[in-house]
């Protein structure tokens, strides 16, 4: 039963460390290839084109 409890923390610990280790290597390509950005351009427009009431 120790043995078990044992193994599944380290199970936990080893998750979270390759959790991280994914994560920062997803920033860092993110970061290196130029990706990230400050805003997203919206799908659609604000005026319509056939409408010149605005």
């Amino acid at each position: 039963m120790a043995a078990s409890t044992i193994v599944a923390c380290l199970e936990i610990i080893r998750r979270g460390i390759w959790s991280f280790f994914r994560l920062e290597n997803e920033h860092l390509n993110n970061v290196g290839k130029y990706r990230a950005f400050k805003s997203v351009r919206l799908p659609f427009n604000y005026y319509d084109e056939d409408n010149d009431d605005y």
